[in-house]
Protein backbone atom coordinates (compact mmCIF):
# COMPACT_ATOMS: atom_id res chain seq x y z
CA UNK A 1 0.00 0.00 0.00
CA UNK A 2 1.65 3.45 -0.97
CA UNK A 3 1.64 6.02 1.01
CA UNK A 4 -0.06 9.41 -0.63
CA UNK A 5 -0.14 12.89 2.53
CA UNK A 6 -1.64 15.09 -0.05
CA UNK A 7 -4.44 12.71 -1.61
CA UNK A 8 -6.57 14.46 0.79
CA UNK A 9 -5.62 18.18 -0.67
CA UNK A 10 -5.79 16.81 -3.95
CA UNK A 11 -9.18 14.96 -3.37
CA UNK A 12 -10.49 18.27 -1.96
CA UNK A 13 -9.22 19.69 -5.18
CA UNK A 14 -10.07 17.61 -8.20
CA UNK A 15 -11.80 14.91 -7.40
CA UNK A 16 -12.30 13.67 -10.74
CA UNK A 17 -8.73 14.02 -11.68
CA UNK A 18 -7.35 11.85 -8.73
CA UNK A 19 -10.27 9.23 -9.33
CA UNK A 20 -9.19 8.92 -13.43
CA UNK A 21 -5.57 8.72 -12.23
CA UNK A 22 -5.97 6.05 -9.49
CA UNK A 23 -8.09 4.35 -11.94
CA UNK A 24 -4.99 4.13 -14.66
CA UNK A 25 -2.87 2.54 -12.33
CA UNK A 26 -5.33 -0.53 -12.52
CA UNK A 27 -8.46 -2.52 -11.46
CA UNK A 28 -7.83 -2.32 -7.80
CA UNK A 29 -5.69 0.37 -5.85
CA UNK A 30 -4.48 1.25 -2.14
CA UNK A 31 -3.53 4.02 -0.67
CA UNK A 32 -2.42 5.85 2.59
CA UNK A 33 -3.71 9.41 3.52
CA UNK A 34 -4.30 11.25 5.98
CA UNK A 35 -4.04 8.05 8.76
CA UNK A 36 -6.89 6.11 6.50
CA UNK A 37 -6.50 3.99 3.90
CA UNK A 38 -8.29 4.03 0.90
CA UNK A 39 -9.40 1.13 -2.06
CA UNK A 40 -9.89 2.02 -5.56
CA UNK A 41 -12.11 -0.69 -7.35
CA UNK A 42 -13.48 -1.21 -10.72
CA UNK A 43 -13.26 -4.99 -10.77
CA UNK A 44 -16.72 -6.27 -11.50
CA UNK A 45 -16.21 -9.43 -9.31
CA UNK A 46 -14.68 -7.34 -6.05
CA UNK A 47 -18.20 -4.70 -6.93
CA UNK A 48 -20.51 -7.18 -6.74
CA UNK A 49 -18.98 -8.95 -3.35
CA UNK A 50 -19.34 -5.69 -1.79
CA UNK A 51 -22.37 -4.25 -3.09
CA UNK A 52 -24.47 -7.48 -3.61
CA UNK A 53 -23.19 -10.56 -1.49
CA UNK A 54 -21.59 -8.85 1.52
CA UNK A 55 -23.71 -5.94 2.03
CA UNK A 56 -23.56 -6.74 6.52
CA UNK A 57 -19.91 -6.04 6.35
CA UNK A 58 -19.55 -3.03 4.50
CA UNK A 59 -21.45 0.44 5.71
CA UNK A 60 -22.00 3.94 4.26
CA UNK A 61 -18.72 5.38 3.92
CA UNK A 62 -16.32 8.23 2.93
CA UNK A 63 -18.13 11.29 1.36
CA UNK A 64 -21.52 11.03 2.87
CA UNK A 65 -21.00 12.44 6.10
CA UNK A 66 -20.89 15.76 3.73
CA UNK A 67 -24.40 15.44 2.95
CA UNK A 68 -25.97 14.43 5.82
CA UNK A 69 -26.67 17.72 6.86
CA UNK A 70 -28.82 18.77 3.81
CA UNK A 71 -30.32 14.67 3.48
CA UNK A 72 -30.52 13.60 7.85
CA UNK A 73 -31.65 10.60 8.14
CA UNK A 74 -32.75 10.17 4.55
CA UNK A 75 -32.17 6.53 2.53
CA UNK A 76 -28.86 8.32 1.11
CA UNK A 77 -27.37 8.41 4.70
CA UNK A 78 -29.47 6.26 6.85
CA UNK A 79 -28.44 2.67 7.82
CA UNK A 80 -29.00 -0.07 9.78
CA UNK A 81 -33.17 -1.08 10.74
CA UNK A 82 -34.08 2.68 10.40
CA UNK A 83 -32.46 2.25 6.31
CA UNK A 84 -34.38 -0.76 5.98
CA UNK A 85 -37.64 -0.11 7.48
CA UNK A 86 -38.03 3.16 5.47
CA UNK A 87 -36.78 1.44 2.47
CA UNK A 88 -39.37 -1.28 2.88
CA UNK A 89 -42.58 1.44 2.96
CA UNK A 90 -41.20 3.92 0.50
CA UNK A 91 -40.99 1.32 -2.15
CA UNK A 92 -44.79 1.08 -3.26
CA UNK A 93 -43.88 4.96 -4.33
CA UNK A 94 -41.31 3.45 -6.90
CA UNK A 95 -43.02 0.53 -8.16
CA UNK A 96 -44.00 -0.53 -11.69
CA UNK A 97 -47.37 1.11 -11.16
CA UNK A 98 -45.67 4.56 -11.10
CA UNK A 99 -43.81 4.49 -15.07
CA UNK A 100 -47.39 4.95 -16.14
CA UNK A 101 -47.93 7.89 -14.45
CA UNK A 102 -44.26 9.40 -15.19
CA UNK A 103 -45.05 8.78 -18.51
CA UNK A 104 -48.27 11.12 -18.63
CA UNK A 105 -46.83 13.56 -16.22
CA UNK A 106 -43.79 13.53 -18.36
CA UNK A 107 -45.79 14.61 -21.29
CA UNK A 108 -47.31 17.22 -19.86
CA UNK A 109 -43.65 19.19 -18.48
CA UNK A 110 -43.18 18.63 -22.44
CA UNK A 111 -45.88 20.28 -23.48
CA UNK A 112 -45.30 22.92 -21.09
CA UNK A 113 -42.00 23.75 -21.25
CA UNK A 114 -41.41 22.78 -25.25
CA UNK A 115 -41.60 26.34 -26.41
CA UNK A 116 -38.36 27.17 -24.86
CA UNK A 117 -36.55 24.78 -26.62
CA UNK A 118 -37.01 27.34 -29.50
CA UNK A 119 -36.81 30.89 -28.40
CA UNK A 120 -38.01 33.29 -30.70
CA UNK A 121 -34.62 34.97 -30.83
CA UNK A 122 -32.93 31.98 -32.21
CA UNK A 123 -30.31 31.87 -29.50
CA UNK A 124 -29.10 29.12 -27.33
CA UNK A 125 -30.71 27.53 -24.51
CA UNK A 126 -28.86 25.97 -21.33
CA UNK A 127 -30.17 22.49 -21.99
CA UNK A 128 -29.56 21.70 -18.28
CA UNK A 129 -31.25 24.34 -16.79
CA UNK A 130 -34.21 23.26 -18.72
CA UNK A 131 -33.89 19.65 -17.78
CA UNK A 132 -34.16 20.42 -14.38
CA UNK A 133 -37.40 22.55 -14.84
CA UNK A 134 -38.95 19.60 -16.47
CA UNK A 135 -37.55 17.17 -14.06
CA UNK A 136 -38.99 19.77 -11.51
CA UNK A 137 -42.23 19.54 -13.14
CA UNK A 138 -42.89 16.05 -13.00
CA UNK A 139 -41.98 15.83 -9.37
CA UNK A 140 -43.83 18.91 -8.23
CA UNK A 141 -46.98 16.93 -10.11
CA UNK A 142 -45.99 13.65 -8.51
CA UNK A 143 -45.14 14.69 -4.56
CA UNK A 144 -47.75 17.88 -4.12
CA UNK A 145 -50.55 17.53 -6.56
CA UNK A 146 -53.11 20.31 -5.77
CA UNK A 147 -50.00 22.81 -4.76
CA UNK A 148 -50.89 26.21 -5.38
CA UNK A 149 -48.08 27.05 -7.69
CA UNK A 150 -46.35 30.10 -5.89
CA UNK A 151 -45.51 27.50 -3.00
CA UNK A 152 -43.91 25.33 -5.78
CA UNK A 153 -42.07 27.62 -7.13
CA UNK A 154 -40.98 28.79 -3.86
CA UNK A 155 -40.27 25.21 -2.84
CA UNK A 156 -37.91 25.20 -6.34
CA UNK A 157 -36.08 27.98 -5.48
CA UNK A 158 -34.85 26.47 -2.39
CA UNK A 159 -34.19 23.04 -3.59
CA UNK A 160 -32.00 24.48 -6.27
CA UNK A 161 -30.03 26.61 -3.48
CA UNK A 162 -29.44 23.18 -1.32
CA UNK A 163 -28.64 21.64 -5.15
CA UNK A 164 -25.78 24.53 -5.90
CA UNK A 165 -24.93 23.98 -1.74
CA UNK A 166 -23.69 20.16 -2.68
CA UNK A 167 -22.51 20.89 -6.34
CA UNK A 168 -19.47 22.32 -3.43
CA UNK A 169 -19.67 18.67 -1.90
CA UNK A 170 -15.55 18.94 -2.02
CA UNK A 171 -14.85 22.23 -1.87
CA UNK A 172 -13.37 24.09 1.54
CA UNK A 173 -16.01 27.15 1.22
CA UNK A 174 -19.18 24.44 1.52
CA UNK A 175 -17.70 24.39 5.14
CA UNK A 176 -17.49 27.79 6.19
CA UNK A 177 -19.61 29.44 8.64
CA UNK A 178 -21.81 31.64 6.55
CA UNK A 179 -22.17 28.52 3.88
CA UNK A 180 -23.28 26.26 6.93
CA UNK A 181 -25.50 29.21 8.42
CA UNK A 182 -27.24 30.03 4.57
CA UNK A 183 -27.78 25.82 4.17
CA UNK A 184 -29.18 25.66 7.69
CA UNK A 185 -31.68 28.49 6.77
CA UNK A 186 -32.77 27.21 3.31
CA UNK A 187 -33.28 24.05 5.11
CA UNK A 188 -35.70 25.53 8.24
CA UNK A 189 -37.47 27.41 5.14
CA UNK A 190 -38.15 24.34 3.03
CA UNK A 191 -39.13 22.04 5.71
CA UNK A 192 -41.74 24.14 6.97
CA UNK A 193 -42.98 24.06 3.30
CA UNK A 194 -43.09 20.60 3.63
CA UNK A 195 -44.94 20.40 6.74
CA UNK A 196 -47.13 22.52 5.31
CA UNK A 197 -48.83 20.35 2.89
CA UNK A 198 -51.82 19.25 4.68
CA UNK A 199 -52.79 23.03 5.21
CA UNK A 200 -53.24 23.53 1.34
CA UNK A 201 -54.64 20.63 0.31
CA UNK A 202 -52.55 18.63 -1.10
CA UNK A 203 -53.66 15.24 -2.63
CA UNK A 204 -53.72 12.13 -0.25
CA UNK A 205 -52.60 10.37 -3.71
CA UNK A 206 -49.32 12.14 -3.46
CA UNK A 207 -45.95 11.11 -1.44
CA UNK A 208 -46.22 14.29 0.59
CA UNK A 209 -49.50 14.19 1.01
CA UNK A 210 -49.52 13.47 4.86
CA UNK A 211 -46.72 15.80 5.16
CA UNK A 212 -48.88 17.29 7.79
CA UNK A 213 -48.37 14.69 10.14
CA UNK A 214 -45.22 13.56 9.64
CA UNK A 215 -42.27 13.35 11.65
CA UNK A 216 -38.73 14.49 11.47
CA UNK A 217 -37.13 11.14 9.14
CA UNK A 218 -40.47 11.79 7.19
CA UNK A 219 -39.46 14.99 6.42
CA UNK A 220 -35.86 14.07 5.44
CA UNK A 221 -37.11 11.44 3.30
CA UNK A 222 -39.16 13.84 1.52
CA UNK A 223 -36.24 16.29 1.76
CA UNK A 224 -33.96 13.20 0.43
CA UNK A 225 -35.97 12.83 -2.68
CA UNK A 226 -36.41 16.57 -3.82
CA UNK A 227 -32.91 17.25 -3.55
CA UNK A 228 -31.21 14.16 -4.56
CA UNK A 229 -33.66 12.41 -7.38
CA UNK A 230 -33.91 15.93 -8.71
CA UNK A 231 -30.31 16.40 -9.16
CA UNK A 232 -29.12 13.13 -10.14
CA UNK A 233 -32.37 12.89 -12.83
CA UNK A 234 -31.85 16.36 -14.14
CA UNK A 235 -28.14 16.05 -14.75
CA UNK A 236 -29.21 12.56 -16.40
CA UNK A 237 -31.75 14.20 -18.87
CA UNK A 238 -29.38 16.92 -20.01
CA UNK A 239 -26.37 14.84 -20.24
CA UNK A 240 -28.47 12.91 -22.67
CA UNK A 241 -30.24 15.50 -24.45
CA UNK A 242 -26.59 16.78 -25.22
CA UNK A 243 -25.79 13.56 -26.67
CA UNK A 244 -28.37 13.85 -29.20
CA UNK A 245 -25.84 16.12 -30.92
CA UNK A 246 -24.51 14.13 -33.97
CA UNK A 247 -21.01 15.42 -33.07
CA UNK A 248 -21.30 14.18 -29.27
CA UNK A 249 -22.29 10.71 -29.61
CA UNK A 250 -26.22 10.00 -31.14
CA UNK A 251 -25.27 8.53 -34.77
CA UNK A 252 -28.28 9.35 -37.20
CA UNK A 253 -31.14 7.86 -37.15
CA UNK A 254 -34.17 8.07 -39.76
CA UNK A 255 -36.94 7.18 -36.69
CA UNK A 256 -37.01 7.01 -33.06
CA UNK A 257 -39.11 4.92 -30.89
CA UNK A 258 -39.48 4.52 -26.94
CA UNK A 259 -37.07 1.56 -26.95
CA UNK A 260 -34.72 3.68 -29.42
CA UNK A 261 -34.55 6.33 -26.65
CA UNK A 262 -34.17 4.07 -23.57
CA UNK A 263 -31.20 2.44 -24.95
CA UNK A 264 -29.61 5.91 -25.55
CA UNK A 265 -30.82 7.06 -21.72
CA UNK A 266 -28.80 3.64 -20.87
CA UNK A 267 -25.65 4.60 -22.69
CA UNK A 268 -25.82 8.20 -21.43
CA UNK A 269 -25.76 6.96 -17.59
CA UNK A 270 -22.53 4.58 -18.89
CA UNK A 271 -20.58 7.45 -19.78
CA UNK A 272 -21.96 10.11 -17.54
CA UNK A 273 -23.47 8.54 -14.41
CA UNK A 274 -24.71 10.98 -11.72
CA UNK A 275 -23.72 8.41 -8.98
CA UNK A 276 -19.83 9.42 -9.84
CA UNK A 277 -18.96 7.28 -6.59
CA UNK A 278 -20.06 4.67 -4.34
CA UNK A 279 -18.15 4.74 -0.87
CA UNK A 280 -18.33 1.89 1.50
CA UNK A 281 -16.57 0.68 4.79
CA UNK A 282 -15.34 -2.10 5.88
CA UNK A 283 -16.72 -2.84 9.38
CA UNK A 284 -14.71 -5.85 9.48
CA UNK A 285 -11.46 -7.71 7.92
CA UNK A 286 -12.18 -9.29 5.10
CA UNK A 287 -10.60 -11.14 1.88
CA UNK A 288 -12.27 -11.23 -1.56
CA UNK A 289 -10.83 -13.07 -4.51
CA UNK A 290 -7.40 -12.80 -2.94
CA UNK A 291 -7.83 -8.60 -2.31
CA UNK A 292 -6.95 -8.20 2.05
CA UNK A 293 -9.38 -5.56 3.64
CA UNK A 294 -8.77 -4.26 6.69
CA UNK A 295 -11.23 -3.27 9.07
CA UNK A 296 -11.68 0.72 8.82
CA UNK A 297 -10.42 0.95 4.98
CA UNK A 298 -12.81 2.94 2.70
CA UNK A 299 -13.75 1.29 -0.31
CA UNK A 300 -14.23 3.93 -3.19
CA UNK A 301 -16.22 2.19 -6.09
CA UNK A 302 -16.20 4.36 -9.26
CA UNK A 303 -19.24 3.58 -11.92
CA UNK A 304 -17.74 6.47 -13.96
CA UNK A 305 -14.43 4.61 -14.05
CA UNK A 306 -15.97 0.92 -13.96
CA UNK A 307 -18.23 2.05 -17.07
CA UNK A 308 -15.07 3.59 -18.85
CA UNK A 309 -12.74 0.44 -18.27
CA UNK A 310 -11.44 -1.11 -21.33
CA UNK A 311 -11.68 -4.18 -20.56
CA UNK A 312 -14.98 -4.34 -19.56
CA UNK A 313 -16.17 -2.06 -22.53
CA UNK A 314 -14.96 -2.42 -26.36
CA UNK A 315 -14.00 1.44 -27.38
CA UNK A 316 -15.55 2.82 -23.84
CA UNK A 317 -15.61 6.64 -24.89
CA UNK A 318 -17.38 5.70 -27.82
CA UNK A 319 -21.26 6.91 -27.41
CA UNK A 320 -22.87 3.43 -28.55
CA UNK A 321 -26.76 2.97 -27.46
CA UNK A 322 -27.15 -0.01 -29.11
CA UNK A 323 -24.70 -1.73 -26.61
CA UNK A 324 -27.40 -2.06 -24.47
CA UNK A 325 -29.62 -4.48 -27.62
CA UNK A 326 -31.40 -7.14 -26.39
CA UNK A 327 -29.05 -9.43 -28.57
CA UNK A 328 -26.14 -8.27 -26.79
CA UNK A 329 -27.19 -8.14 -22.84
CA UNK A 330 -24.56 -10.95 -22.48
CA UNK A 331 -21.95 -9.12 -23.69
CA UNK A 332 -22.19 -7.18 -20.28
CA UNK A 333 -20.44 -8.32 -17.25
CA UNK A 334 -22.32 -8.61 -14.21
CA UNK A 335 -21.13 -5.82 -12.23
CA UNK A 336 -19.83 -3.62 -15.07
CA UNK A 337 -22.90 -1.09 -15.07
CA UNK A 338 -24.04 0.38 -12.24
CA UNK A 339 -25.67 3.37 -12.78
CA UNK A 340 -28.16 3.41 -9.95
CA UNK A 341 -25.53 0.95 -7.29
CA UNK A 342 -26.15 -2.38 -7.05
CA UNK A 343 -27.89 -5.03 -4.48
CA UNK A 344 -30.31 -3.89 -1.97
CA UNK A 345 -28.86 -0.64 -1.85
CA UNK A 346 -29.22 0.50 -5.29
CA UNK A 347 -30.69 3.85 -5.88
CA UNK A 348 -35.22 3.10 -5.39
CA UNK A 349 -36.08 5.51 -8.03
CA UNK A 350 -34.21 3.50 -11.19
CA UNK A 351 -37.04 2.72 -12.70
CA UNK A 352 -38.89 5.86 -12.43
CA UNK A 353 -36.10 8.24 -13.45
CA UNK A 354 -35.17 5.74 -16.46
CA UNK A 355 -38.80 6.04 -17.62
CA UNK A 356 -38.84 9.74 -17.17
CA UNK A 357 -35.74 10.36 -19.13
CA UNK A 358 -36.65 8.42 -22.01
CA UNK A 359 -40.30 9.81 -22.82
CA UNK A 360 -38.63 13.13 -22.04
CA UNK A 361 -35.82 11.85 -24.96
CA UNK A 362 -37.98 11.08 -26.84
CA UNK A 363 -40.35 13.84 -27.46
CA UNK A 364 -37.37 16.07 -27.73
CA UNK A 365 -35.60 13.52 -30.21
CA UNK A 366 -38.79 13.76 -32.28
CA UNK A 367 -39.44 16.96 -33.00
CA UNK A 368 -36.10 18.72 -32.91
CA UNK A 369 -32.40 18.63 -34.09
CA UNK A 370 -30.18 19.21 -31.52
CA UNK A 371 -26.28 21.06 -32.18
CA UNK A 372 -24.77 21.83 -28.99
CA UNK A 373 -21.95 24.44 -28.71
CA UNK A 374 -19.09 21.71 -27.24
CA UNK A 375 -19.03 18.58 -28.85
CA UNK A 376 -17.14 17.17 -25.63
CA UNK A 377 -18.77 17.61 -22.29
CA UNK A 378 -16.03 18.89 -19.38
CA UNK A 379 -16.99 17.24 -16.33
CA UNK A 380 -16.49 18.35 -12.64
CA UNK A 381 -18.28 16.88 -9.45
CA UNK A 382 -20.41 17.66 -6.24
CA UNK A 383 -22.53 14.88 -5.13
CA UNK A 384 -23.29 14.23 -8.88
CA UNK A 385 -21.43 14.32 -11.93
CA UNK A 386 -22.28 17.89 -13.66
CA UNK A 387 -20.94 19.83 -16.75
CA UNK A 388 -18.46 22.40 -15.19
CA UNK A 389 -19.72 24.74 -18.36
CA UNK A 390 -23.53 25.28 -19.39
CA UNK A 391 -24.66 22.88 -21.86
CA UNK A 392 -25.65 25.40 -24.51
CA UNK A 393 -27.40 24.25 -27.27
CA UNK A 394 -29.37 25.30 -30.42
CA UNK A 395 -32.37 23.60 -31.53
CA UNK A 396 -34.51 23.62 -34.76
CA UNK A 397 -37.51 21.85 -35.45
CA UNK A 398 -37.94 18.73 -37.13
CA UNK A 399 -41.42 17.22 -38.75
CA UNK A 400 -42.82 15.20 -35.97
CA UNK A 401 -42.29 11.46 -35.50
CA UNK A 402 -44.44 8.46 -34.46
CA UNK A 403 -43.00 7.82 -30.49
CA UNK A 404 -46.59 8.01 -29.68
CA UNK A 405 -47.43 5.52 -31.81
CA UNK A 406 -44.34 3.55 -31.15
CA UNK A 407 -45.48 3.42 -27.33
CA UNK A 408 -48.65 1.56 -29.28
CA UNK A 409 -46.34 -1.11 -30.60
CA UNK A 410 -47.42 0.77 -34.01
CA UNK A 411 -44.82 1.67 -37.06
CA UNK A 412 -42.97 5.30 -36.28
CA UNK A 413 -43.35 7.78 -39.13
CA UNK A 414 -40.22 9.01 -41.00
CA UNK A 415 -38.07 11.50 -39.86
CA UNK A 416 -37.81 14.58 -42.23
CA UNK A 417 -34.41 16.24 -40.82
Amino acid sequence: MSFHPRLIWRIARDPLRVLERAGARGPVVAVRAGGRRFIFIRQPAIVREVLVKRTDRYAKGFGLRGTRPVFGDGLLTSSGETWRHDRSALRAFFDAERVDDVDRLADAAVARHRPRLTPAGGEAIDLERWAADVVWSVLAAAFFPGWPAERLDHMHRLVDALRADLALLFQVRRYLPWSVMRRRAVIVHLDRLLRSAADVGASPTGLAGRCGQCGPREIDQLRTFLVAGYDTTAWALAAALSALDERVGQAPRSRWTLDDAERHCRETLRLYPPIWIIPRRAMVDDAIHGLRIARGTDILISPYLVHRDPDLWPDPLRFEPDRFLPARRDEIRPGAYLPFGLGPRSCIGERVALALCRRVVAAVADGFVVATRRARLRLQVGLTLRSRLPLMALLAPRAPTGVALAARGEPPLAVVA
